[in-house]
């Protein structure tokens, strides 16, 4: 399927765009060692700020996790927000 990333890709540059289509497996395509080191501690700061946010700001946390998750669909974002539906505490209002 052709979304809009591949699309954009495609139009920087087609090579990549054929890859990523009929050959997704290829070498070219795997990031080397250091840009997966880049990639796993922009999954590890990800993954403390939808800690932090959670308790911060549930809305903040909400509009984050549905970019930062990309979820594929709505069952997937609802099994994400079932913690917080669930936590009673959240929902009383303050004394």
């Amino acid at each position: 399927m052709l979304s809009k990333s591949r699309f954009v890709t495609g139009c920087q540059c087609h090579k990549l765009l054929w890859w990523t289509v009929h050959e997704p497996d290829a070498v070219e395509l795997q990031p080397d060692k250091v840009l997966q080191d880049l990639f796993d501690q922009g999954r590890q700061v990800g993954e403390i700020v939808m800690r932090y946010l959670r308790d911060l700001d549930e809305v903040a946390f909400v509009r984050f996790a549905s970019v930062y998750r990309q979820f594929n669909d709505v069952y997937d974002f609802f099994e994400e927000l079932r913690p917080l539906l669930e936590d009673e505490t959240r929902h009383q209002p303050p004394r």
